[in-house]
């Protein structure tokens, strides 16, 4: 079954209200040491190394539309593209 949330509808409508098209998108996956406050939302209690994500979303005129950040803990994820 489909899941979607709040967040993602929103997405999808705003691209359909505005006729907005999504051309491309570049994702970079870094290893990075995390500040305090990365350390805070991930409930780390020693400074590791993260991974972050960092995920820029394209219209056709190569406008950018979406830029998200998103912090793992290194230890926990595996990536496969």
């Amino acid at each position: 079954m489909l899941s979607l949330d709040w967040g993602t509808l929103f997405f999808i409508y705003l691209l359909k209200k505005l006729n907005l098209q999504l051309a491309y998108n570049d994702t970079t996956i870094s290893v990075v040491m995390p500040n305090k406050e990365i350390q805070k939302h991930l409930e780390m209690s020693e400074k590791r190394d993260v991974v972050l994500s960092t995920h820029i979303s394209y219209l056709t005129d190569n406008t950018p539309f979406e830029y998200t950040e998103t912090y793992y803990h290194a230890d926990q994820y595996s990536f496969r593209y």
